[in-house]
């Protein structure tokens, strides 16, 4: 009995200090932990906790960087092509519009040249016109002229007649005298008047008689308007219906002549209208090319805007271009600098990785020759439960401890596996 009380007495000693050396090894293993992480307040899992959060915020942190700057660069790609777009579409519909102004500018141009030619040419013709009208005109004034002298003659005519009726007895009995005067012996056979007495009777005063006659005769016609009054026979009377038939002739022409100048005079007022149209068309085309060119100065006005406009447009795309390049840099240096912000404000990341992963190995194997110790006791404790049922309480004490240090080394094994986690994540 005081044998067994003896052994009863050892084993419960050395269950106390097995006990005893597996609180002082929990102790031990855990010293590390807290000399490792002062500031935590205390537990691995409040730690694993804030772990995660933090690992947590950064990955939320970044993916939403990432989806702001993918928006931004797709907002502004979709904004500068649009823009583009327009601002091409712009300029070729300005270039198209000053083509088609240049194609009209050029036609325009065109006419005023063709309208120009027909001009000089319709002056030409009217000037040409002009001296055949004076020319027409001229000889217009000398037909009235020769026409009026005409008239005059014909009122004459009449007058002219009488002076030859008047005139032909005298020629008659001047002939008989001179006859008389050459052959004395046939002026038995005409009468002799007293006034052909009274000239044989005396020649001297026939003479002066004649002179006389002469002299009344001339007075006679210039009364009447003659210019000269001499005998006149029947050849003369010939060449005076000749003459009046020319003249007659004469006056018809001058008549084809006048209507022909009256045509002309209608075809110079044709051409006058049509060369006034012609004006006007060409007032027209001038105006037309005034207002050509003022919109073609303003399209290369528009045109030149545009242009400017674009090469802002291109300044300003790559100014932003620039302004997303500087952003970009300055959220990889604010993701950098989170991150070590992070790892400053983390307690878990101040310490070395190695050194914290050494410490959970050695935890780890303390660990595990302590489940082995704790196994081998509780071997031995249940071949003695057989022979001393006295002890089952000991026993199940060291059992329930040998589970409460199982349950501790799941839970370190646990934390290194989150811990080498995280640290692989950083």
């Amino acid at each position: 009995m005081a044998a067994e009380r003896g052994s009863r007495s050892r084993r419960g000693r050395g269950k106390r200090k097995c006990l005893m050396s597996s609180k002082d090894r929990k102790c031990e293993v855990s010293a590390p932990r807290f000399s490792f992480v002062p500031e935590l307040p205390g537990s691995e899992g409040e730690m694993e906790r804030r772990l995660e959060d933090i690992l947590l915020r950064i990955a939320m942190e970044t993916q939403e960087i990432k989806d702001l700057e993918q928006q931004l660069t797709e907002g502004q790609i979709l904004a500068n092509d649009a823009l583009r777009k327009d601002l091409e579409g712009i300029i070729s519909g300005l270039q198209q519009y000053y083509k088609s102004l240049t194609v009209q500018t050029s036609e325009a141009e065109q006419k005023v040249e063709r309208l120009e030619v027909e001009n000089e040419s319709l002056r030409r013709r009217l000037e040409d016109t002009h001296r055949y009208c004076r020319r027409l005109e001229e000889q217009a004034t000398a037909h009235k002229q020769a026409h009026s002298e005409d008239d005059k003659l014909s009122e004459m005519q009449p007058h002219t007649d009488r002076i030859r009726a008047k005139q032909r007895p005298r020629s008659r009995s001047r002939r008989d005298g001179e006859s008389c005067l050459k052959d004395p012996t046939n002026c038995s056979n005409i009468s002799a008047g007293p006034l052909d007495l009274h000239l044989l009777s005396s020649p001297e005063k026939e003479k002066e008689h004649r002179y006389h006659q002469h002299t009344e005769t001339n007075d006679s016609e210039d009364d009447s308007g003659t210019l000269h009054c001499s005998a006149v026979g029947p050849s003369d009377g010939h060449r005076q219906s000749d003459r009046l038939r020319f003249e007659a002739e004469k006056l018809q022409r001058s008549l084809k002549k006048h209507r022909r100048v009256l045509g002309v005079c209608d075809e110079v007022w044709c051409v006058e209208q049509t060369l006034m149209k012609r004006r006007a068309e060409l007032r027209r085309a001038q105006r037309l090319l005034q207002e050509a060119h003022s919109s073609t100065a303003q399209a290369q006005s528009e045109a030149e805007e545009w242009q400017r406009r674009a090469k802002d447009s291109i300044a300003s795309l790559q100014q932003t271009q620039i302004q997303l390049r500087e952003i970009q840099d300055e959220m990889q240096t604010l993701r950098k600098s989170r991150r070590v912000q992070n790892l400053d404000q983390s307690p878990i990341l101040d310490f070395h990785s190695s050194d914290a992963l050494a410490s959970l190995r050695n935890q780890a194997r303390e660990s595990t020759a302590e489940r082995r110790e704790t196994t081998a006791a509780e071997n031995t404790r249940a071949e003695r439960a057989r022979i001393q049922p006295q002890d089952h309480c000991a026993v199940s004490g060291a059992a329930a401890g040998g589970a409460v240090v199982s349950q501790e080394h799941f839970g370190l094994s646990h934390s290194r596996r989150t811990t080498e986690t995280g640290a692989s994540s950083v």
